[in-house]
């Protein structure tokens, strides 16, 4: 378990104080990607870009932590929610 680097495709400023943003990050099973943009994340989808199915994750403040078993350094696509 590592925590990898995200990369910020677009991210949107929305003026009740939440945004969203839409990242990628190459993963394996259990890694964690920190959502720099981000202090609190709210809602988040996960797409794994190999099959384009989604990957299951928790999230815990602005860390999501990918626990879609099988994955060995899988590129996803995370949609996320948050402030």
């Amino acid at each position: 378990m590592a925590d990898q680097a995200e990369t910020t495709i677009a991210l949107i400023a929305q003026s009740t104080g939440t945004g969203a943003g839409l990242f990628t990050a190459t993963v394996t099973s259990n890694d964690t990607v920190t959502l720099s943009n981000f202090t609190d994340v709210l809602n988040v989808y996960v797409v794994r870009l190999s099959n384009n199915t989604e990957a299951t994750a928790t999230v815990a403040t602005n860390v999501v932590t990918i626990t879609q078993a099988g994955l060995v350094t899988d590129k996803i696509l995370i949609f996320a929610q948050g402030t």
